[in-house]
């Protein structure tokens, strides 16, 4: 963390991210609002170039957390495969936002999501998205803890994560078919900003 500034109902943080050869400021902005807590978050490149794969926000919560409500895409979905699922109101468990795949990997992912809220059967937690809808993903792990995993017996809770992001690019990797098209990629040298509402 490079800075944080407290005024008034407003809270600024901001953040050196290196990953690799690229180097990026992300500033956070938290301010008070009528219907809970604004965050804005900008991401600017000082240092790099080529793809941005994703760009958002995590928040882990109590494993507690397992009931799920979201309007947005109503199965897993990314930039260059969403077609085949609806925009719609879901209901689910955190369980049923991850895929089974063999070998745990990123899954799950929901396209044009406008709200979701994430619920212990008492308290609710409720992200809007601001100006334009965000992409959802809830894991029983983060994605620190899944880049170790190599089956699905290695799959362990840890609490519920729940990730809005600006943008994932699309899932093509050239690992087992053609890699991802150009225009579902994202220059890490433009500037990126992810704003919703928390309560």
């Amino acid at each position: 963390i490079l800075k944080t500034v407290v005024a008034n109902s407003r809270i600024l943080v901001q953040t050196k991210i290196t990953c690799r050869s690229q180097v990026f400021l992300c500033t956070d902005t938290y301010e008070s609002c009528g219907d809970g807590v604004l965050l804005t978050s900008r991401l600017h490149c000082t240092k790099g170039s080529g793809d941005l794969p994703r760009f958002g926000k995590a928040f882990r919560l109590e494993e507690s957390f397992r009931d799920v409500q979201y309007f947005g895409r109503n199965g897993e979905s990314y930039r260059d495969m969403a077609e085949h699922t609806q925009v719609e109101q879901v209901s689910c468990t955190v369980g049923e936002m991850v895929e089974p795949n063999i070998r745990p990997q990123e899954s799950g992912n929901r396209m044009d999501c406008s709200w979701v809220k994430v619920s212990d059967g008492e308290t609710v937690f409720s992200f809007t998205a601001v100006d334009k809808p965000f992409e959802l993903g809830i894991k029983p792990y983060s994605d620190r803890e899944l880049l170790h995993m190599k089956h699905r017996e290695d799959e362990v809770t840890t609490g519920t994560y729940v990730t809005l992001s600006a943008f994932q690019m699309g899932i093509g990797t050239g690992s087992c078919g053609p890699a991802t098209r150009a225009e579902y990629r994202f220059d890490c040298r433009q500037d990126y900003e992810l704003k919703t509402i928390i309560r």
